[in-house]
């Protein structure tokens, strides 16, 4: 019982900061709704990993039996549920790796959701990592982390719940109005989600329209940077051309040779402006999407597309404008 406190205390302090709605405190509830959602996996792969113990003890046993086709059908059996001690040890250290086994192998979470978490676990990252902040979303991703990880607190139940007689959980009836007892069935667990949720409204609409203008503002800034390079290269007459460039210069970061217009007119660039293009023709699949989920996970699908090739865009449109500094403060004796 203390363990499931902990995780709904550490709920609602990710609704406060939610509700506090600065980039900031959205950041913070991020980190917190991951954190639960890694500890919610944890607790319930600790289970299955333990009848996969009771799997090891019970082929022990069989594999002292005499031969005989009963005995060979209860060793593939057996096997079958057992977890090998390397593949433990990887699902336990890693994020992507509990999502995987919950949700391929033991379909104890959808697909869908688990793609949800694997990406919102990337963005964790990239936050506590990197500093990088998706500040234009980072309200919807909060507030979509947030369900997807109160659903998670419903369908992970704990095989157990332990109270002590001298434990006061009066505070806890109170608040979410059931038993602490009641949280080992899921109608508990589905009353306390409700309140948890309570004041927190996540359209799909909402969800959608902000993704979809976040997606047309990042392609909209490529394309300034694209018109970039053409105003400041001599050579660069069109956005065709400025794609080209930018994945040729890309290309030679770690070149030894010099580069020649040789090279450059037979270089051949992965992605054109086509692609470009296509993304953004594409873009309204999403309207006809009719699940959070589904929209956020082909709003990932697309992000992923892009990005190699904007931030190759952003890189080139950088450099250039860092040489043209360069070249200004050298003609005024700096």
């Amino acid at each position: 019982m203390r363990q499931l406190i902990i995780v709904t205390e550490q709920l609602e302090e990710c609704k406060q900061l939610i509700l506090h709605g600065g980039v900031p405190q959205l950041r913070m509830a991020t980190l917190l709704a991951d954190n639960v959602a890694e500890v919610l996996m944890h607790r319930r792969i600790e289970d299955l990993f333990v009848y996969s113990g009771w799997y090891e003890n019970m082929l022990k046993r069989v594999l002292s039996y005499p031969k005989d086709p009963e005995r060979e059908g209860l060793i593939s059996k057996f096997k079958a549920e057992i977890i090998p001690e390397p593949r433990k040890k990887k699902i336990r250290r890693f994020f992507d790796e509990k999502v995987k086994f919950l949700s391929e192998e033991k379909k104890e979470i959808e697909p869908v959701l688990g793609s949800v978490l694997t990406c919102m676990h990337r963005y964790r990252n990239e936050a506590y990592h990197q500093d990088k902040l998706r500040n234009e979303i980072a309200r919807p991703v909060a507030l979509l982390l947030f369900e997807v990880v109160c659903d998670l607190f419903v369908d992970l139940a704990p095989k157990s719940l332990g109270v002590s007689s001298e434990d006061n959980w009066k505070w806890f009836e109170q608040r979410y109005g059931v038993m602490p007892f009641d949280t080992a069935n899921e109608a508990g667990r589905s009353a306390i989600r409700g309140h948890l949720r309570a004041g927190l409204p996540l359209s799909l609409e909402e969800l959608r329209d902000n993704l979809l203008s976040h997606l047309n503002e990042r392609l909209e800034s490529a394309y300034r940077a694209l018109d970039f390079m053409i105003e400041n290269v001599a050579k660069i007459k069109t956005r065709h051309d400025a794609m080209k460039f930018a994945q040729y210069w890309a290309s030679r970061k770690d070149a030894q040779s010099p580069p020649s217009d040789e090279e450059y007119n037979k270089f051949v660039p992965l992605r054109s402006l086509a692609d470009l293009e296509h993304w953004a023709d594409e873009l309204s699949v999403l309207e006809k999407m009719d699940s959070k989920l589904t929209v956020f996970g082909e709003f990932v699908r697309r992000e992923e597309e892009l990005e190699p090739i904007e931030a190759i865009i952003h890189d080139q449109a950088a450099e250039l404008d860092h040489a043209i500094q360069m070249e200004i403060d050298r003609m005024r004796g700096k």
